[in-house]
């Protein structure tokens, strides 16, 4: 977090804004007004959705295993009031086409929600990611729509489930130079973009180091 103590021990030369970032794979610490959004928007109605949830402001560093390190990105960040030109793919059964916002030369970004219809969610999440990847070369955001887990018994579509979840945190610390961010949200059966469409739009949003 770039708050005023790091940003003078940065002045002072006692801290390298390089050697702060080698681990997080946006290439960039998280404003202290990133951090004050999330907890604006985790207090608000729009938050409904979420209970026991870890909300990390972290760039990806918290699915960051190690390698080589990350280089401080030279992208611009968005400014947290751009408009949001945000497309909703794989939407089998037009569910969650009322979340689509059509704005121009808004921050680009993704809702898929592909894996909620198909056999194997990890092929789904890899097809969704392939298809954003070739569309989006840098600063965007594909926001992945995941089914609950499975019931106990069903160990084959947990491990399909469980390998979407582990390609989206690679697929995070793999684009996150290019600034293209990466997540997923898992939703219940009957969720609907009004009880999901302002945690949905709060994820895709420019300007979150998440």
């Amino acid at each position: 977090m770039r708050t005023e103590l790091v940003e003078s021990l940065i002045t002072a030369g006692r801290l390298s804004p390089r050697a702060a970032v080698a681990r997080v794979p946006l290439g960039r610490m998280a404003e202290p007004d990133e951090m004050a959004d999330a907890l604006v928007f985790l207090a608000s109605e729009a938050a409904r959705p979420l209970a026991g949830q870890v909300l990390s402001l972290d760039g990806g560093t918290s699915v960051f295993t190690g390698g080589v390190p990350y280089e401080p990105t030279e992208l611009a960040t968005a400014p947290a009031d751009t408009a949001l030109a945000l497309r909703v793919m794989g939407d089998d059964d037009n569910r969650w086409s009322a979340l689509a916002a059509d704005a121009v030369d808004g921050y680009s970004a993704v809702v898929d929600a592909s894996a909620l219809h198909a056999a194997s969610p990890w092929q789904a999440v890899h097809r969704a990611a392939a298809a954003f990847v070739r569309e989006h070369p840098a600063s965007a955001s594909l926001t992945v729509l995941l089914p609950e887990a499975p019931a106990e018994d069903d160990w084959q579509a947990a491990g399909d489930l469980g390998a979407a979840r582990m390609l989206i945190a690679t697929l995070a610390c793999e684009l996150g130079a290019k600034g293209l961010r990466i997540n997923a949200v898992t939703v219940a059966p009957d969720a609907t973009p009004q009880t999901h469409g302002a945690l949905l739009r709060y994820v895709a949003a420019p300007a979150h180091n998440i």
